[in-house]
This record gives structure tokens, C-alpha cells and sequence, in this order.
């Protein structure tokens, strides 16, 4: 009995013990924190292996039809897809074990460190949970005991991972912990295992906005391959390095019935898409955050500011009949709209569809060059566009480039009088042409070559620069070197412009350097981010003064922009066996913005070209120019017009009434035959083949289309 009395005693106090340490732990009812010490056990993250069941994992936060799960042994996140019951692990066995990985520039060259091996693992790291997720904060050294002093690497990054409106969306914070202010935290990845495809089936794949938007399909890959698409292209004034072009931050994956659409909310313009594929290992595709410019030659150079206050990825995960990549793009036009990147109305519908014609006036074969080599005069584009509407065609949109003077909004003497302009401006304007003068808000080609010290700086100082092809539509081979102007420049030559609209009948401007993003380095050190805020913010005045059409189409651009025109209409890389072409930005885009694809007449076959336009959904275009002077008979006006009205008759009767609806599906049936399908009110089955072709009961006749509404 006494025995008994003595155990009850000690369990009675164990209990009080228990309460109050837990009183003490848990005094915050909302948020729990809890924060490893250096000398906290943890074997070498490489050892440790993923499991194929979520031991070890606590469940966090739900909405919708997902579920949070953390760890808290590992600060591994996972998120569990109930309709399916798929787990998709942050950290999947024998792919990239990290949370997070980062590169660190300093004195003695760069340094990869990831939060597993040089944070968890040296026990340097916290977490808090809350109601919707987890919050980790990891302290990166390349050391176990780094000195925080001016010569030591340390930086404190914050991850915060939420769920809301059915969703998951990751933040990311970075602070230097370190006196040292010769490094710089040069890139940052987060979440780079999420998006992972493990054992492949042959329907799985990852989605890359490259061009107009690649399908990889990593069952088909035998050896690893690597990709890249850099999002708004190179930043010319840290490098002239050439990859894949993104016009936006968007990309996906799927994995058996299950997928992810994943949206860059904020910091897209520092932003990379990678994606790695290996049948024989784990396939993964991410984003990769450029945090600070740095640059090494002889010296290293670093920016004093960052590109951005903070990073962050929207997270939409998708099952059953939705896990295909044309729901991964319809989830990513969602979020876009949301975010207020995408127009939040339909296209207004039109009696027509639209035929976009690109004419090219003048241009000079150097900027030092006394010589214009004039292609179209204002008299001949007023006879171009009287014989376009003598055919019939009633819908048209004019982007006139090489119309005015390098770098000044003064429209260009030399192509002829004041007299003849305002004709050619009084006929469009009569026959509702809507008439767009070419104009560049960012780049212009430089009298002063490298010694032009109003443009923008390089990170060394040295003037940035593009090498581009100064003719517009490769009328002709010539390549320019092009200069940008300075952030502080950009709002007096945008206002110069829409005063001179306010003096003729033109419809708008066309930004023509809508590929380019820069940052600043010749006075304040003016971050990519800032240039994007400081062109973006020009676009709602120049959209009220008239219209605004952006070439290429970077996403910052295009919420007040009436179209956008040369849309991609292939990839960078070679397509094969298991890289393919989709449409994919064309299918974020439709029904928000009228989209026109690459000009019909600079490809080879202008009739595969016109299917294509179909197939994707984007209005024809065409270039154009009047003077002979050598060039392609397909861009010369009179060798090209019976085809342009063929071609333009062809996509017209197509796609009538389509421009607000939504894509909703786009699948290969079979070899040369691809079908399109707009919601419910079309379905258009496009063959490239040389011979008519049967699919689903629908004869579809060679190198042609069927339509069913």
C-alpha cells in the first residue's frame, strides 16, 4: 500500500510539472514556437531518406480540398490533395532534400548553401505555427560555427507557407546576419522539390513557359536534361547571357491524376524557371529568385539594394480530369486576375476578327548612319490599306514601325510631308483602321555608342546595351547595338508622346521594346523590380489618351493593354520526343487581352502557319512593306496581298466569335491532328497532315480544319 502511495505521489507530481511546462510552452494559444540549439542531434541531411508514408509529419492547417502537414524534425512541409489522396512532399526521396537553397557571392567566389545541410543540420533554425500554416526561419552559414562578424557568410531567410482560398502560398524574407558586406545572397529558391515528378508515366509531365509555352514529358527522357526560361528575358545591365524568354512567371506539373499550377505573385522579374527531367530519377521544375545583381570578373561588384522586398508563389493544386495543362493555365489566368496582372473583363466581342498588318517606314543602318533606308511611305501605307479594305476585310490593326525619329516622339520626315501623314491618319480613322504608331519606351539606338552618359549603366558602369536587330520583323539583317534610358527619364518621354497623340488621329502606341527589362545603375542603383513599377505605371495614361498594343508582351505590361501582338508561337528549345510545344500563354491570355501570334509570312509555310493560328487561338498577322529594295517576296505588299487574304479568310471564318471565350481544353488526338476547345460554344480539330483524318467520328480534311459548334 505504501508502495502504491509513493507511485501515486510521484505521477500526481510529474502531472503539476507537466501542466506547467506546458503552460509555459504554449502561452501564446494562436502561434507555438519552438527553436533548435547548435548542439541539437540531427544526422547529416543526406542520409536521411523520404518516406513513402507521412510519419513523422503533424497536420497544420486545411482549406478546401488540401491539407498542410509539417515536420518538425526536419522543417519539411507536405501538402496532401484529398480527392485524390496524393501527397506531394517538399522534399521527395532522391530528389533536391531542401527547403530552400541559395547561393552566396562573396570575396573567395560562391558558395550553395541549402536549408537541410547549412541550417537544420547545425541546429539553426525556428519554426512558429499558426491556424493557416508554418512560419521557418533558417539561419544559412557555410560553417556550423560562423562567426556574425565582418568576415564570416550568415543570412537569416523566412519562409512562410499558407494555405488560403484552397491554395498554398509561400513567401520568402531575407535578412544578412552578418557584418561582412563584401557577400551578397545572389539567388534563392524555394520549395525547389514541390513541383517533383518521381517513377513517370507517360502522361506526367512539366510544364516551362518557354515561348509560347513547352510540355516535358520525363518518361521519355532517358538521360538528365536541364532547362531554363528567364522570366522578362536578360537584364542587360548585369548580363548578356542567352536562354529560353518567359513572358510571364507561371509554370506547372502533373503526377498521375494529381497536379500543381504555381504563379509567381510577386518578384517575377528576378524570377527563373528551372526544370531538370530524368526518367531514371526525380524530375522537378521551380523557381529561382535572383535576390541581390552580383557580378565577378577581376572584381566583385554587388547592389546595394535588393531586386525586390519580398518573393512569393501561389500554389493551386488540381485533380482527376482538371490535371491537364490546360487547367494548369486557366488556374494561372485565374490567379493573374486576381493579382490585377490580367484585365478583369472579357474582351469586348467583334464583328470581325482582326487582321494585324505590321508595316516598316524607315530606319537607319547604324545609328551613326546620315542614311534612312525608307521601306513605306506615308502615300504607299495609305495605298496598302486602300487595297487591304478593297478586299473585304473590315477588322483591321495597324502597327506602323520606323514612322518616328530615333529616340524623340516626332514622327519621321523623311517617309513624307505633314500633309501626307494626316491623310494617312484621316483614311484609317474614316474606315475604322485603328492605326498604332510604333514606340519605344525603354531602348533606343545611340548616336554616342558607349559614351552616352544619359543611358542606363551596367553594374561596373559601363553603358548596358542589347545587341537587336534595328529593322523590326526582319525585313532586313541588321544588327544594332541598343541603349536603355534611365528610370528617371522614362515618364517626360512617355508625356512628350501622348501630347503628340492628342495632335493626329492614330489609335495609340504600340511598345515596341515590350521584351526588355533593365535595371539602373547610373544613379541610385534603380532595381528591375523598379523599372517594371516605373514603365507599368506609364501604361494607364497612355491607355487613356488612346490605345496601347505591346509587342512580345511582358505579363506587367498587358492589364492596360488593349492587345498584344508576336506572342510566341514556338519554344526556345528544339522540340523532340519529350519536349513539346502548347499553347500555353496563348491559353492564359484568351479572353483577356486579343492576342495576335508571330507574322503568317515569315514562316516558310504560310498555310501550316495559318493552322497554327487556329490550333492556338490568335488572330493572323501579318508584315509587310512596300518598296522591293531585295527583300523576301512573302514581306514585299504586292507579292504578298493574294496570300495575306487567303490566309486571313482561312483564320477569320475560324475562330468568329471566339476572342472572349475562354480556352479550356487543347490535346494532340494523333499524329498531325490537335483539337481546341472553347468552353462550350466550340470545337475546332486542326490536321497537318497531307491526308484527310478521321479521330472521335469527325472527318477532318487534309491541311485544313473542322469547326463544331
Amino acid at each position: 500500500m505504501k508502495l502504491l502511495k509513493v507511485i501515486i505521489r510521484i505521477l500526481c507530481f510529474a502531472l503539476v510539472v507537466g501542466l506547467v511546462l506546458t503552460g509555459v510552452f504554449f502561452r501564446d494559444n494562436s502561434v507555438s514556437k519552438f527553436a533548435f540549439s547548435s548542439d541539437s542531434f540531427l544526422p547529416p541531411y543526406s542520409q536521411q531518406l523520404h518516406r513513402s508514408s507521412p510519419d513523422g509529419f503533424e497536420q497544420v492547417a486545411s482549406s478546401g480540398f488540401i491539407e498542410l502537414y509539417f515536420n518538425k524534425t526536419t522543417s519539411e512541409i507536405a501538402v496532401r490533395e484529398l480527392s485524390q489522396d496524393y501527397w506531394w512532399y517538399a522534399m521527395p526521396q532522391g530528389g533536391r532534400q531542401s527547403m530552400l537553397t541559395a547561393t552566396v557571392v562573396g570575396e573567395n567566389g560562391a558558395y550553395f548553401l541549402n536549408s537541410q545541410d547549412n541550417s537544420v543540420a547545425f541546429g539553426a533554425w525556428e519554426y512558429s505555427l499558426s491556424d493557416s500554416g508554418v512560419s521557418v526561419k533558417y539561419l544559412l552559414t557555410p560553417e556550423k560555427d560562423t562567426q556574425l562578424t565582418d568576415e564570416g557568410i550568415a543570412f537569416e531567410v523566412t519562409l512562410n507557407v499558407n494555405l488560403k482560398d484552397g491554395s498554398l502560398f509561400a513567401d520568402c524574407l531575407v535578412r544578412k546576419a552578418c557584418d561582412n558586406d563584401k557577400c551578397a545572397l545572389s539567388s534563392l529558391a524555394i520549395l525547389p522539390g514541390l513541383c517533383s515528378v518521381t517513377n513517370p508515366g507517360e502522361d506526367d509531365f512539366l510544364l516551362i513557359p518557354d515561348g509560347c509555352g513547352g510540355a516535358i514529358y520525363p518518361a521519355l527522357c532517358s538521360e538528365e536534361k536541364a532547362f531554363e526560361a528567364k522570366v522578362y528575358g536578360n537584364d542587360y545591365s548585369v548580363s548578356s547571357s542567352s536562354s529560353a524568354d518567359a513572358v510571364m512567371g507561371a509554370f506547372g506539373v502533373k503526377s498521375g491524376d494529381s497536379a500543381i499550377a504555381v504563379i509567381i505573385d510577386s518578384g517575377e522579374e528576378i524570377a527563373s524557371i528551372n526544370a531538370f527531367c530524368n526518367r531514371n530519377s526525380v524530375s522537378n521544375i521551380y523557381a529561382d529568385f535572383e535576390i541581390y545583381d552580383c557580378k565577378q570578373n577581376k572584381n566583385i561588384y554587388i547592389s546595394s539594394n535588393p531586386y525586390c522586398d519580398s518573393i512569393s508563389l501561389c500554389c493551386k493544386f488540381l485533380s482527376g480530369d482538371n490535371a491537364t495543362y490546360s487547367e494548369i493555365a486557366s488556374s494561372c489566368r485565374e490567379q493573374f486576375i486576381r493579382n490585377g496582372s490580367l484585365p478583369s473583363t472579357d474582351v469586348t466581342a467583334q464583328e470581325n476578327v482582326p487582321l494585324f498588318l505590321t508595316l516598316t517606314g524607315s530606319y537607319k543602318s547604324s545609328a551613326w548612319s546620315p542614311v534612312n533606308v525608307k521601306y513605306t511611305t506615308y502615300s504607299q501605307a495609305l495605298d496598302i490599306l486602300t487595297r487591304v479594305k478593297s478586299k473585304g476585310i473590315d477588322n483591321v490593326t495597324v502597327r506602323y514601325c520606323g514612322a518616328m525619329k530615333n529616340n524623340s516622339p516626332s514622327f519621321a520626315s523623311a517617309l513624307g510631308s505633314k500633309k501626307d501623314f494626316r491623310d494617312l491618319c484621316d483614311f484609317a480613322y474614316s474606315q475604322n483602321i485603328s492605326l498604332f504608331m510604333d514606340a519605344d519606351i525603354l531602348s533606343y539606338t545611340s548616336f554616342f555608342g558607349k559614351f552616352d552618359f544619359s543611358a542606363v549603366k551596367a553594374m561596373d558602369k559601363s553603358t548596358a546595351f542589347s545587341v537587336a536587330d534595328n529593322s523590326p520583323d526582319t525585313v532586313a539583317d541588321n544588327s544594332v547595338k541598343l541603349r536603355f534610358r534611365r528610370s528617371a527619364d522614362i515618364s517626360s518621354f512617355v508625356a512628350d508622346l501622348i501630347k503628340k497623340e492628342t495632335d493626329s488621329n492614330i489609335a495609340g502606341y504600340c511598345i515596341g521594346d515590350g521584351e526588355y527589362l533593365v535595371s539602373d545603375y547610373s544613379a541610385n542603383n534603380v532595381a528591375r523590380g523598379q523599372m517594371k513599377k516605373e514603365i507599368s505605371a506609364q501604361l494607364p495614361a497612355l491607355a487613356n489618351a488612346g490605345g496601347v498594343m505591346v509587342d512580345k508582351g511582358n505579363m506587367y505590361m498587358l492589364k492596360n493593354s488593349a492587345t498584344v501582338i508576336n506572342i510566341p508561337m514556338a519554344t526556345h528549345y528544339d522540340e523532340c520526343e519529350y519536349y513539346v510545344a502548347i499553347p500555353f500563354v496563348q491559353s492564359v491570355l484568351h479572353g483577356r487581352v486579343t492576342v495576335a501570334g508571330t507574322p503568317i509570312n515569315t514562316v516558310e509555310d504560310m498555310k501550316s502557319a495559318t493552322l497554327q493560328c487556329i490550333e492556338y487561338g490568335v488572330c493572323p498577322s501579318f508584315t509587310t512593306v512596300y518598296d522591293r529594295k531585295n527583300q523576301k517576296n512573302t514581306v514585299v505588299f504586292d507579292d504578298l496581298l493574294n496570300s495575306l487574304v487567303d490566309c486571313y479568310s482561312v483564320a477569320a471564318d475560324a475562330l468568329f466569335g471566339l476572342e472572349s471565350e475562354r480556352i479550356t481544353a487543347h490535346e494532340k488526338l494523333e499524329e498531325g491532328v490537335y483539337l481546341t476547345t472553347y468552353g462550350d460554344t466550340a470545337m475546332i480539330y486542326v490536321n497537318y497532315n497531307d491526308a484527310p483524318t478521321t479521330v472521335s467520328g469527325v472527318t477532318v480534311p487534309a491541311q485544313s480544319y473542322i469547326r463544331i459548334d
